[in-house]
């Protein structure tokens, strides 16, 4: 296991660390003279009778305990030591103060698997009842990552039913953000699986769809800078062989696409222009209506 992937798994335990170094780093070397000046201001005697005289004062526990502490403050080191123990004790009892009081708090710390660059995904195919709206038992794998030894992303079958692009990765399956990431071809006829080369680059392709006919395809790329993802289109012959990809027509590209700022998401094919209110779209698909579809 790598030093980064024990932090990340160790973080909280880490940050406390780091806290209590910090402290005790402050105090000796910054105003070592403090918390000495602190016990030499402080009486206390190591006896019964100044116990119970504490104790029968508000907040006498309270104050006993603090000047017990200070008698540790004479040597600087221990001062310090002493003050680092105080201030970690203090995180640790406010922290579960608030996960007692406050449950709904989620906590916001994300946590990475520690092997995320062995994580793989295979390709598999399961029946599905259109009219009951059933998934069925049996799982087919069609791309096995056990044998590729890469993951697959983003699998898009054509409307004809007779192949399935998709991307295949080195590991995970955010595939925009892997340089090696290129489209896949596979027959569902044949079962034969290929690489695109004639589309792909040695920046990202992903993010595909296909048009109606299922010879007309689009995917995004990074080909141009190795930034901005941009939308390419491609077509296949009779033989499944895709034509040589184009650029989504501008009518200045050059200076079109060198001035924008912005990437290509998921993109598809429409049969009509869109006439689309943004906001009533967004309320729509947050509502828990559910428009049935044909």
């Amino acid at each position: 296991m790598s030093i980064k992937a024990i932090i990340f798994r160790y973080l909280e335990h880490v940050a406390v660390a780091l806290l209590a170094i910090v402290v005790f780093c402050f105090w000796l070397f910054g105003y070592p003279f403090i918390p000495v000046a602190r016990e030499m201001s402080v009486l206390f005697l190591w006896n019964c009778d100044y116990l119970t005289e504490r104790l029968v004062l508000p907040g006498g526990m309270a104050q006993y305990l603090g000047e017990c502490i200070a008698q540790f403050f004479l040597n600087p080191v221990n001062g310090a030591l002493a003050y680092a123990i105080l201030f970690v004790l203090a995180q640790k009892l406010s922290s579960k103060l608030l996960r007692q009081f406050f449950p709904n708090i989620k906590d916001k710390r994300q946590f990475y698997p520690t092997d995320y660059d062995k994580e793989c995904y295979s390709l598999c195919r399961v029946a599905f009842n259109a009219h009951t709206g059933r998934l069925g038992e049996q799982v087919d794998t069609l791309i096995n990552t056990t044998v590729t030894g890469k993951s697959v992303t983003w699998p898009r079958p054509s409307y004809d039913g007779r192949y399935i692009m998709y991307t295949q990765t080195d590991f995970g399956y955010f595939s925009v953000w892997h340089p090696e990431a290129d489209l896949w071809l596979l027959d569902m006829k044949t079962g034969e699986t290929r690489p695109m080369d004639t589309v792909n680059s040695p920046q990202t392709e992903s993010l595909h769809n296909w048009s109606t006919g299922s010879r007309w395809f689009l995917f995004t790329s990074r080909r141009d800078d190795g930034l901005y993802t941009r939308i390419y289109f491609s077509c296949l012959d009779e033989n499944g062989k895709a034509t040589k990809p184009f650029l989504l027509p501008q009518h200045n590209p050059k200076q079109y696409y060198r001035r924008l700022l912005y990437s290509y998401n998921t993109p598809d094919f429409a049969t009509r222009p869109l006439d689309l209110d943004s906001r009533d779209m967004s309320r729509r698909i947050e509502s828990e209506e559910r428009v049935s579809t044909k």
